[in-house]
């Protein structure tokens, strides 16, 4: 069995802005575990854990769906939480730009995966970054958080041209998760790269 998602992959430039402004929020928030800088991604789908031999019907599937899209652009902007600030227990960067195409990608990977025994999400896709999940957080510091820091919470974390979604292995370890790539799908090409 492998653990399995698909997701967009962030170049380095904007993987280091997100990683300073990782610095910048960490006082701010009690007990977080932090998504190390080679972790940032944006998830499509999560599938969990998966039989290996699912794994070429898996990348047919999303090679085939994504083919149709083409590559496009997204703005990384803005931080919020889920599921509020009063009780935040994940802490993202959100996407401005693009997210009608984004959530249309999403929906097509989505479709591609549920014969295959992946369930459809009940949620609402909203595209976003995860930064860190929060374990306890004090309204006290969020407070200043949000006075001090307000054009961290509106600012831009840079441009992402999507031109591929990846398939990637989830290992868990006691130092935080470690993702593999095993595929990658090219947005409008016929090109297979394994």
């Amino acid at each position: 069995m492998k653990r399995l998602f698909i997701a967009v992959e962030l170049p380095d430039d904007v993987k280091t802005a997100l990683t300073e402004l990782q610095r910048v929020l960490r006082p701010y928030f009690g007990e977080a575990t932090w998504v190390r800088p080679e972790g940032l991604h944006l998830t499509l789908k999560f599938l969990g854990d998966t039989p290996e031999d699912r794994i070429p019907t898996i990348r047919d599937a999303c090679e085939r769906v994504v083919r149709p899209f083409s590559a496009f652009s997204m703005e990384l902007r803005g931080i919020g939480v889920f599921p509020d600030w009063r009780r935040p227990r994940v802490l993202w960067v959100g996407v401005q730009t693009a997210v009608e195409t984004l959530g249309a990608l999403q929906a097509a990977v989505e479709r591609a995966v549920e014969p295959l025994g992946y369930p459809p999400e009940t949620r609402p896709f909203v595209p976003h970054l995860t930064l860190a999940r929060i374990k306890q957080s004090h309204p006290a510091a969020l407070q200043k958080l949000r006075e001090r820091e307000k054009s961290a919470l509106e600012r831009s974390y840079g441009i992402v041209w999507v031109r591929q979604v990846t398939l990637f292995e989830s290992r868990l370890h006691p130092q935080g998760a470690i993702y593999t790539p095993l595929a990658h799908f090219p947005l409008g090409s016929e090109n297979r790269n394994r």
